[in-house]
C-alpha cells in the first residue's frame, strides 16, 4: 500500500518541495486514487505492483493542483498545445505564440510528466483489471 512518505520522496525527485498544508492534499489523493484503482480494476484489494503507479498518479494529481494554484510560475496563458499565448487581437481573431525557446520549462515538464505517468497507469491498470458480471 502506498504512504504519504512515498508520495513525498517522489515529489521531491520531481523537483516539488513539500510543505506542511500538503500534507492533507498527499493523503486525500491518495484516497482518491486507492478508490479510482479498485473501481476500475473491480477489486476489494489491489496487488502490490500496482502501488509504483499509483504513487506515480498521486503526484500528478498534486501537479496538476500546484500548476494551477500557479506554484511553477506558469503563464497564466499557457494553452492545451503547451504553447505559450504572447497576444491576442479582436479584430479578425489574431492569436500569437511565444516561440518555444521563451516557454516556461516547469511548465512544459510538468505537461510531458502527466501526460507520460497518466498513460503508464491507465495501462497498469488494464492489465490487473477483472472482468465483472
Amino acid at each position: 500500500m502506498i504512504t504519504v512518505d512515498d508520495v513525498k520522496a517522489s515529489l521531491k525527485v520531481h523537483g516539488y518541495e513539500v510543505t506542511a498544508d500538503d500534507e492533507w492534499l498527499i493523503e486525500n489523493e491518495i484516497k482518491k486514487i486507492i478508490i479510482d484503482a479498485k473501481n476500475k480494476t473491480n477489486r476489494n484489494t489491489l496487488p502490490d505492483e500496482l502501488d509504483l503507479f499509483m504513487v506515480d498518479m498521486v503526484v500528478v494529481n498534486i501537479l496538476v493542483i500546484k500548476l494551477f494554484d500557479g506554484v511553477f510560475d506558469s503563464n497564466s496563458n499557457v494553452n492545451a498545445d503547451n504553447r505559450v499565448i504572447s497576444s491576442i487581437s479582436e479584430g479578425d481573431t489574431t492569436i500569437k505564440y511565444e516561440s518555444s525557446q521563451n516557454q516556461n520549462k516547469d511548465v512544459t515538464n510538468v505537461h510531458k510528466l502527466i501526460s507520460d505517468y497518466s498513460a503508464a497507469y491507465k495501462h497498469a491498470i488494464i492489465r490487473f483489471r477483472r472482468i465483472s458480471w
